[in-house]
Formats: C-alpha cells, sequence, structure tokens
C-alpha cells in the first residue's frame, strides 16, 4: 500500500506531458534497416547570395557533440559556424549520464560551467543503486551498486571530474551557454544540409531556411565539413559511408513524467540513508519490462515501456492516454 501517491498517479493523463517518440535503445548502426538510397532532401527554392557565409569548418547538426566540436575548434582558434535544423534544442530528457572522461572535456577543454551542469543533475546523494523490482514502490527484487566503485575512483585520484546523472535537455543549456560566449562559433537553429560541393581548396555547401511560407537558402564556403546529425548521418550517407554492427535490443516509449515520487519510492522515505536508485527495473506482468530514470524523485524522470510494433503501432499505443496512463500506473505499483 502507497496511499495517496496513486491518486496522482490516477491523473496521470495531465503528469505525463510528453511522449517523445518510439525509439531504438540502442542503434550503432541505421544503415541496416534497409539498404535504400539516401532520403531526398528538399532544395532551396531561392539563394540569397547576401548571405554567402565563408568560414573555417562548417558543422552539421547543433546536439551535444556538434555544439562541443565547435568549442573546442574555438580553442585552437579555429572559427566554425554550426547549422541545426530545429528551431531549438529539445526539452527531452533523452541520454541522462556524463561519465568522468565526458566531464573532463566539456570543462577543462570546452569550458563548459561546472556550477550549471552540477545545477542541472541529481543531488549525489539521491542516486546509487540499479534496482530491479515489481515496481517503483517495491522493494527491490536485487541491486547493484554502481556508484560506489565510482566514488573510490575520485578518492584514488585518478581524475578530478565528477560522474554526474543529469538528463541531455539540462547538459545541453550547459553547454549552449558556452557556444553564446564564444565568438569563433556561429550556432545557427532553423538552418538545414540541404547539399555540398567538394573541390581541392575545400566544400561549398547549400543551406536551407524554411520560412514557413517559401524554402530558401545560401552557401557556406568552408575548408571542412564535420557531419554531426547523429544516427541519421545525413552527409555520412549521401557520400555512401555506411557503418557496421549490431543495430538495436529493442523498442521502447519514453514517457517524460513530471511528478514528486518521493512519497512513493522505499529509498526516498528513508531520507536516502543508504542512497537512492539511479534507475529501477520494473516487471509488472501487465506491462513487461520498464525502466525508471530518475532525474530528480522529487520533479521529473523518465520510464521507459517496452513497446512491440508488431502488435500495435506506435501511433495508436501513444494516442491512447488511457493506457499509457495504465502502464506508468503498474510501473509505480503492482498492488
Amino acid at each position: 500500500m502507497i496511499g495517496n501517491p496513486l491518486a496522482k498517479v490516477g491523473e496521470a493523463s495531465a503528469v505525463v506531458i510528453a511522449i517523445l517518440a518510439v525509439m531504438i535503445a540502442v542503434v550503432p548502426n541505421p544503415d541496416k534497416r534497409v539498404e535504400r538510397k539516401p532520403p531526398p532532401i528538399r532544395q532551396p527554392q531561392l539563394i540569397n547570395e547576401d548571405l554567402h557565409t565563408k568560414t573555417e569548418v562548417l558543422i552539421t547538426g547543433g546536439g551535444p557533440v556538434g555544439m562541443i566540436t565547435a568549442l573546442l575548434l574555438a580553442k585552437q582558434n579555429i572559427s566554425s559556424v554550426v547549422i541545426e535544423r530545429r528551431f531549438r534544442h529539445g526539452g527531452a530528457p533523452a541520454a541522462h549520464q556524463l561519465n568522468f572522461r565526458s566531464n573532463e572535456i566539456l570543462q577543462r577543454d570546452a569550458q563548459v560551467s561546472r556550477d550549471l551542469l552540477r545545477k542541472g543533475a541529481t543531488p549525489m546523494n539521491e542516486y546509487r543503486w540499479v534496482k530491479m523490482a515489481t515496481s517503483l514502490a517495491s522493494p527491490p527484487l536485487a541491486k547493484l551498486d554502481h556508484v560506489g566503485n565510482l566514488n573510490k575512483t575520485i578518492e584514488s585520484g585518478i581524475t578530478w571530474a565528477e560522474y554526474l546523472n543529469i538528463p541531455q535537455d539540462m547538459t545541453e543549456r550547459a553547454i549552449l551557454q558556452a557556444v553564446e560566449a564564444e565568438p569563433l562559433v556561429d550556432l545557427r537553429f532553423g538552418h538545414s544540409f540541404a547539399n555540398h560541393v567538394e573541390d581541392e581548396s575545400g566544400v561549398t555547401t547549400t543551406v536551407a531556411l524554411d520560412s514557413g511560407i517559401s524554402r530558401w537558402g545560401y552557401h557556406v564556403r568552408s575548408r571542412y565539413i564535420i557531419d554531426a546529425t547523429g544516427s541519421k548521418g545525413v552527409i555520412r550517407r549521401r557520400v555512401n559511408m555506411t557503418m557496421s554492427g549490431e543495430r538495436g535490443v529493442m523498442n521502447v516509449i519514453n514517457l517524460h513524467v513530471r511528478m514528486d515520487l518521493t512519497d512513493v519510492v522505499p529509498e526516498a522515505k528513508d531520507n536516502f540513508r543508504d542512497g537512492g536508485a539511479l534507475m529501477t527495473w520494473t516487471f509488472a506482468p501487465d506491462v513487461g519490462g520498464a525502466v525508471a530514470i530518475h532525474h530528480n524523485m522529487s520533479s521529473h524522470s523518465s520510464v521507459q515501456i517496452q513497446h512491440f510494433p508488431s502488435i500495435v503501432s506506435a501511433s495508436e499505443f501513444t494516442d491512447n492516454v488511457r493506457e499509457i496512463r495504465e502502464c506508468f500506473t503498474l510501473c509505480v505499483s503492482s498492488q
């Protein structure tokens, strides 16, 4: 019995504020999905030569990797233009851990604010364990000490950097602040790669914009171009570079949940005396496997529910608010 918190869960249609998408849990090889030519890209209808830009490096993709690459280039006094097709960074937690080496690169090399990263991360005393349980409210069937050994790394003096449990959207905010303060980096939202032409001295890239009325664009002349579009591999695909390896392990629905779980989770009710859960694998019979990633138990978490496209499509599942509420309720309490 967990009492009042289930009343909150009963209002999960208001609690679950975003169903992000069906995603592949591990996608190192998107090329094996279907052997096909690169997808066509809408070409600009008009080219504005007044916007012609020259830079040392053009980076396609303004996510964490694209922005960090630009900051590292700036440290070597190399200018760059970063184009990002989205009009802003997403508000989804997505990835959630920064290891020691990542923090060394971010804080020392890319000059990203340690204070901002710490501010966006889970309080240190609230995460330690990876738990397996029938629900978030149930005692653990088993648990692994994920953070204990990491603390030993710090204590041994191997690194000065800390391990952080921080959602990707908070990491992006911290990196973006560093990018905005760097004069050698020109980050452009709402700009996307259209095509490119190489010659002996560099690359001429056509960049497209969509004003909502007509699509137009401009040219960027650079010595180099970097593809930081992730698994999409926009430029990689267009130059016929392939990837090999395992393409994925499962499909999941990712729910971003804004809810106070401190009255539900056992270790929270014990004031995290023995540390909190970094993530909880739940095994509810009516839901199947799910994992809850705790960014901050008092405010927001991510819940990833296993999805079977052969049984129900992504659109059918994500349109069914009642089913989502029931799945989330069972993940919180199997009673």
